[in-house]
């Protein structure tokens, strides 16, 4: 057998097991009345060692970690970092809001659920933190860009700015505008748009 093709065959094994494992924590979050999540109920079900999911993802965190990247990039992250990433930064700001709205909705149920396990594990929580880190950081990105190019009103700093679209961005807010007032993804999509334009944004 050609090396080229066992290192093929190799590639896709994993990748297989990855999905397994990944759709299995996935499940097992989204099962039952409320979220429980075991390394060894995940194993058990994805078919694979516990020792396998430790060398892999580390903790329990780590694993609920990674589910959660794999729902955003299904859910389509890509598109919403890629409009993030127009040239004018008040028009990426404008597109990219109303897409991150949709992103969450495609998965609310599952970060819903992971939400209430990042309170009862405390490696979970220390994901979320890690998580919640990251987006502070590409929202005082998004900010500086507002601030470099002239877009913020007078007297709002890039900070300020930063902080509103962190707020803006959050799971937690999504969820409060869908279950406190009934809005769908496009509606919070509209609504937190035009309070960073008009909060943030010159005339």
């Amino acid at each position: 057998m050609p090396r080229t093709y066992r290192m093929k065959a190799r590639a896709e094994s994993v990748e297989e097991t990855r999905r397994k494992v990944l759709e299995s924590a996935r499940q097992a979050i989204l099962d039952g009345p409320s979220p429980v999540i075991t390394m060894g109920d995940v194993a058990r079900r994805a078919g694979v060692a516990r020792s396998t999911l430790y060398s892999t993802y580390g903790s329990l965190g780590g694993l609920v970690g990674a589910v959660m990247v794999d729902a955003q990039m299904r859910g389509g992250f890509d598109r919403v970092l890629a409009l993030f990433n127009l040239a004018d930064a008040a028009e990426a700001m404008r597109r990219a809001l109303p897409e991150g709205a949709r992103m969450y909705a495609t998965d609310y149920e599952l970060a819903r659920r992971v939400r209430v396990l990042a309170r009862l594990e405390p490696t979970v929580m220390e994901g979320e933190v890690i998580g919640e880190e990251m987006r502070a950081g590409g929202m005082r990105y998004q900010a500086g860009r507002l601030a470099e190019q002239g877009k913020l009103r007078p007297g709002v700093t890039a900070e300020h700015a930063a902080r509103l679209l962190w707020l803006l961005t959050d799971s937690e807010t999504f969820a409060g505008l869908h279950t406190t007032w009934g809005m769908d993804a496009d509606e919070i999509g509209e609504f937190i748009v035009e309070v960073a334009s008009t909060s943030l944004l010159r005339d």
